[in-house]
């Protein structure tokens, strides 16, 4: 039987036209889906041009042409994110309305936005692929011998198959890599002499007593910020990112310091940022980088700024930029992550029976309606920034965007890929539910 199968296979295989075509690669594979459809044969006119060199001046164009041509297919399925499809305001007490639900919500905030002062010039940019390649065991072996944790290694309880983890060392002193994703891994180190702690017993409780810790602060002992730039370039470029100490963020401290690195793209920091960190007895407490490497897969097409910004009150459009770029808000601003926010207002009370609201109307202590307060930003200007996002598989993408700024000193970051690009995941209901009357408690 199997000399059968083997005989019918080899048949089947000596048919193939292509049998003696090279093998391409996966890549290869991968920009095919990019490409436009078949084409009709060309004339024996054209293939004797295309030979002779006469359109191979065009060529450069049409390989450009078909590069920034929108994909059958989506490159991206994009994973859902907590901000996806926030829903709007009215959305909200419509679609209450039509239940016939009573609801006690905060005031909600719905945002419009004035984007005319926004540019209409559309353009094009490159989408990276964060691709995790090498031995991870290897790599952590080479980070527990640096920071000389021992010990065997172990994969931790909380891995899983979409997610591996693993580890070498103590939870006082070990490394760890997750191979997924940006590939993360990290070096913790717990000095329990950098740190002064005492007990204390619960006195309403049965006498039960807990431990608590707070740091020792001792800025003779941090480094200096020359010092901090010079260990974190090192030990970066020891793992992969080659990046200036003058191009490393330092934030110091009584209480102790940190450096921040970003892998750099066409001289743009990305969100894929590496970390280095003191504690406040001026020891190295942790490390943390990234294994994957940014692999271009292609130009496309970009909307203007002034369409990316139709794009917010959607909520799927929602990209990360790096953290250098919440240095340059004012403090307590930054990046919004959601399309609509609830206001800080206390939750509304149900009046009591009797008394009069504020248009002077008698109140029957029925559960309050919402209030919508309509709220206009003004965007006034935008910048192209390389954000971050994740599939459905859990790998990482760095794509195009820009960050929208509002008069109110903070931003949004926007994807700014043509339609067809990125399958955006469904809209997600999010926001307070409504709560329907009990008819067990109604009054009189």
């Amino acid at each position: 039987m199997n000399e059968e199968f083997d005989q019918l296979k080899n048949r089947i295989a000596s048919a193939d036209p292509a049998k003696d075509a090279a093998l391409i690669s996966e890549s290869t594979v991968a920009a095919a889906a990019l490409s436009t459809g078949a084409k009709a044969p060309w004339s024996k006119r054209l293939r004797q041009l295309t030979l002779s060199g006469s359109l191979l001046g065009t060529a450069g164009a049409f390989a450009l042409a078909v590069s920034l041509a929108l994909p059958q297919q989506p490159l991206i399925q994009m994973a859902s994110s907590p901000a996806a499809g926030a829903m709007s305001a009215e959305s909200s007490v419509a679609g209450a309305a039509d239940q016939g639900m009573k609801m006690i919500m905060p005031t909600w905030i719905q945002y419009e936005y004035d984007s005319s002062a926004l540019s209409n010039e559309t353009g094009n940019g490159q989408v990276y692929q964060l691709v995790l390649d090498g031995d991870y065991k290897s790599f952590l072996q080479s980070l527990a011998d640096y920071f000389g944790v021992e010990g065997q290694l172990r994969e931790e309880e909380w891995s899983t198959k979409e997610y591996p983890t693993y580890a070498i060392g103590t939870p006082e002193k070990q490394v760890s890599v997750t191979w997924a994703g940006t590939g993360t891994f990290y070096f913790n180190s717990y000095d329990p002499n950098s740190y002064r702690c005492e007990k204390k017993t619960v006195e309403q409780e049965n006498g039960d007593s807990y431990e608590t810790c707070e740091p020792i602060s001792t800025p003779e002992l941090i480094p200096s910020e020359s010092a901090i730039r010079a260990e974190a370039a090192k030990v970066f470029k020891e793992f992969g990112l080659n990046i200036a100490s003058s191009k490393i963020r330092v934030d110091r401290s009584e209480w102790g310091a940190s450096a921040v690195g970003a892998v750099q793209l066409n001289g743009q920091d990305t969100a894929l940022e590496w970390w280095l960190n003191y504690d406040g007895a001026g020891k190295l407490s942790n490390v943390y980088g990234h294994l994957a490497k940014p692999v271009a897969r292609g130009d496309f097409k970009t909307v203007s700024a002034k369409e990316a910004a139709n794009r917010i009150k959607d909520g799927r459009w929602f990209g990360s930029p790096p953290s250098s770029v919440w240095n340059q808000q004012p403090a307590a601003l930054g990046a919004r992550t959601g399309a609509v926010e609830p206001a800080v207002d206390p939750m509304p009370v149900a009046p009591e029976p009797g008394t009069t609201d504020e248009a002077g109307d008698e109140t029957t202590g029925e559960n309050v309606e919402p209030k919508v307060e309509i709220v206009t930003l003004k965007l006034t200007s935008s910048e192209p920034q390389l954000l971050m996002i994740y599939d459905k598989s859990g790998g990482a993408w760095l794509v195009p965007g820009y960050l929208l700024k509002n008069d109110q000193g903070w931003f949004d970051a926007i994807i700014s890929l043509e339609e067809g690009v990125i399958e955006l995941p469904e809209p997600m209901n999010v926001g307070i539910m409504p709560i329907e009357e009990n008819p067990n408690t109604k009054q009189g």
